[in-house]
């Protein structure tokens, strides 16, 4: 621009625009152009009739598999799985299991039950490694999970099972 003369720069630096103009409109048909291209090169050489994969990612969670293990167990000595809803009413939670009207657990906040009689559940060696751990542990080092016992006669008899024919053992 510093060899044009001053009279001649705006006609001159108009032209340079124009053909800048021009030159990008004629890059983005050929980009268009090519991209179309690609595309209809990619879908042609798709084969709809291969197989998919299975999507078989990940692995089950280790109380999934602890779960199993302990249904495969009961059920090869006679008990039967019965699965239900996993959302349950005030009725199945709480007055189906004998829970009076007044008890905390119908509260809205956590409930906590203390210990005070000798019950079933299985206790798994946790370590104290963390502080963490001595947290979740009470410093013993021992975490109970699948706390269980027998099935109250009254209970099934509030689900409508007869406890004269059925008992039952949860976890």
């Amino acid at each position: 621009m510093s060899q044009i003369p001053p009279e001649s720069r705006k006609e001159f630096g108009q032209t340079l625009n124009t053909l800048k103009d021009t030159a990008q409109q004629k890059y983005d048909q050929h980009k268009a152009q090519v991209e179309q291209e690609a595309d209809k090169s990619r879908a042609a050489n798709i084969d709809m009739t291969m197989p998919v994969e299975d999507g078989t990612f990940g692995s089950l969670h280790p109380v999934s598999i602890v779960m199993n293990r302990v249904v495969d167990i009961f059920t090869k000595i006679g008990f039967t799985v019965a699965e239900e809803r996993e959302i349950e009413d005030d009725w199945y939670n709480f007055t189906a299991m004998n829970t009076p009207e007044d008890h905390p657990a119908r509260d809205m906040q956590d409930t906590f039950y203390l210990k005070d009689k000798p019950s079933a559940e299985v206790d798994v060696y946790w370590g104290l490694e963390t502080e963490l751990d001595h947290k979740i542990t009470k410093g013993t080092g021992w975490l109970e999970i699948l706390g269980c016992g027998m099935v109250d006669p009254q209970v099934l008899t509030n689900c409508g099972i007869d406890p004269e024919k059925y008992t039952g053992f949860a976890f």
